[in-house]
């Protein structure tokens, strides 16, 4: 627990990015395998502008680019990650941007209306176990909805359960119409994530402007 509360820290993120243990691919969550269902019904387009937000040592954006997506953004605050992750990938149509979550639709790379899709797997997660945790979540999520196009999509990745994330998402002003879907927890290591109190789902919510 008390790593989590540092997940909405930029100093934890820098730390942890550079720290030469690791630097290896580590997926938050699900994979692009178990979510690339869910994302070949939500994002149909295949040549529309894809932000994985908060991308991180994933290599969802990269299996996005290879799987047919053709302008795919990875982003992170983290400006070491990214420095590191340009100096590495030189693929047609997939690049990685420096900026803040709560920065969308204000920064000048990711301004009102540019984006066509957007993907984050444990951003809301992370920022709502940081200081601020309420105002920095509206921010981040008025930000979100402002860079989508009209009839742009996001889908949000999510520990929480729809009791606990709902109040966040579906504020009037942002997503009220939010739906969302189950995702089975995936097996590590043979064990199933079952149990007394131990929730088996992850939550994708979908969002549309």
């Amino acid at each position: 627990m008390a790593e989590e509360r540092q997940y909405g820290s930029r100093t934890y993120w820098d730390q942890r990015y550079s720290d030469p243990a690791n630097q290896e691919v580590f997926e938050w969550l699900q994979d692009y395998k178990g979510l690339s269902e869910h994302i070949a019904r939500e994002f149909p387009n295949k040549g529309a502008k894809v932000l994985v937000v908060g991308t991180g040592r994933s290599n969802l954006a990269k299996d996005m680019n290879a799987d047919g997506y053709t302008e795919v953004v990875g982003m992170d605050f983290c400006s070491v990650l990214i420095d590191k992750l340009n100096a590495r990938e030189n693929t047609g149509g997939l690049s990685y941007e420096c900026c803040a979550a709560q920065d969308l639709g204000s920064d000048p790379r990711f301004p009102e209306n540019s984006v066509d899709y957007v993907i984050d797997k444990a951003v809301l997660d992370s920022i709502l176990c940081g200081v601020n945790s309420t105002q920095q979540s509206y921010m981040y999520l008025k930000g979100l909805k402002s860079v989508l196009k009209p009839g742009g999509k996001a889908l949000i990745c999510s520990y929480g359960t729809p009791a606990k994330r709902d109040e966040h998402i579906k504020r009037k002003s942002l997503f009220p119409d939010a739906s969302v879907v189950p995702l089975e927890k995936p097996t590590a290591a043979g064990v199933t994530p079952q149990g007394a109190g131990i929730d088996p789902n992850h939550y994708l919510f979908v969002l549309k402007n």
